[in-house]
This record gives C-alpha cells, sequence and structure tokens, in this order.
C-alpha cells in the first residue's frame, strides 16, 4: 500500500497540513470500473485537450464501449483510495516483445502525488518478460514527460497523431538488455 498526500475537502494542496495521508492501492480494474475509469480519464485529458487546442485527442474521444473493449486485449490497473473511489487508472498490451502503456489517467484531485508514478510502477512489473516498454506523450505535456523520464523513459522519436506531435518513448528491461 502506497501513502499519498491528498488534500482534504476544501483545502488547496499547497495548505495541506504536514503529514496528512490516505491510503492508495493499486489494483486489476475489472469492466465494472470503465465507466467511471473513462469519466476520470476525460477530466484529466481535457487539460491536454486545451495545452493543443484540440478537445477531439483519442483520450477525450473514446467512448465507454472503447474502454470495455481494451479489456479484452489490455491489462487495466486502478488506484483506489481509502473510500473505495478511483483515482487513475492505466492500460497495457503486449505486441511482439514489447509492452505499449496508454492512458495512464489521474483525477485532478490525486494529481502530483506519485499516484501516476506508482501506476506505471505496477503496470511494468506485470510484464516482467517483456523486453522494452514504449507509450507516447504530448511534445508540450512537461509534467507527463518528466515522469516518464524519472521512470527510465527516452525520446525515441515522434508521431503526429490527433493534430498533436507525441513523443515515442521507450526503456528497455533486463530481458531485452540495456
Amino acid at each position: 500500500m502506497v501513502h499519498a498526500v491528498v488534500p482534504p475537502v476544501g483545502i488547496p494542496c499547497m495548505d495541506l497540513p504536514e503529514g496528512f495521508h490516505v491510503n492508495v492501492k493499486i489494483e486489476k480494474a475489472s469492466i465494472a470500473d470503465a465507466e467511471e475509469i473513462l469519466r476520470i480519464q476525460k477530466i484529466a485529458f481535457e487539460s491536454e485537450g486545451r495545452l493543443y487546442n484540440n478537445l477531439k485527442i483519442a483520450p477525450l474521444v473514446e467512448t465507454l464501449q472503447d474502454v470495455i473493449r481494451d479489456f479484452d486485449t489490455h491489462l487495466v490497473l486502478k488506484a483506489v483510495g481509502e473510500r473505495g473511489e478511483i483515482a487513475g487508472s492505466v492500460r497495457a498490451s503486449v505486441n511482439e516483445g514489447t509492452c505499449w502503456v496508454s492512458r495512464l489517467s489521474v483525477s485532478p484531485l490525486y494529481q502530483n502525488l506519485g499516484i501516476g508514478f506508482r501506476l506505471m510502477s505496477e503496470i511494468e512489473k506485470c510484464f516482467p518478460y517483456v523486453s522494452k516498454f514504449e507509450l507516447g506523450a504530448g511534445n508540450k505535456s512537461a509534467r507527463s514527460i518528466g515522469l516518464y523520464m524519472k521512470l527510465g523513459y527516452v525520446i525515441l522519436g515522434e508521431i503526429k497523431k490527433d493534430n498533436v506531435i507525441l513523443l515515442r518513448m521507450g526503456k528497455d528491461t533486463a530481458k531485452g538488455g540495456k
């Protein structure tokens, strides 16, 4: 279990009392979680859409059926707060020895508390047999890029998608050699 600092209702993040903690656990999500995962994803990615002046990026136009369909092909993890609320999620699938990580989403109420780092770390632990991990991050998304670099990802190239330049980021695992 991870301890993350979460503001009590009505207290802004910068005024948090020192030592205030909430337990957050990472666990496998189920299809029953799909609607809440999508709701949080859309809220979390709205700021990304505004950053790129494009509210049609894939995470914002994804439907509930798309999320449900991903449960057939992806491992979906969720971060759960001590009251049972979903604080965030991440998805991953494997293709030809590479684990593709996508849709890392953390509710704005839980952002900047290490939950994204924890979700990424846990999803990577679920695929010990892959040779590398890859993902995409918007080239203007400094916080996301910083998080991924902190986790050992490097920029491999650029991809243009939804009129946004995505940085293709990846890291080799011990299985694939560094």
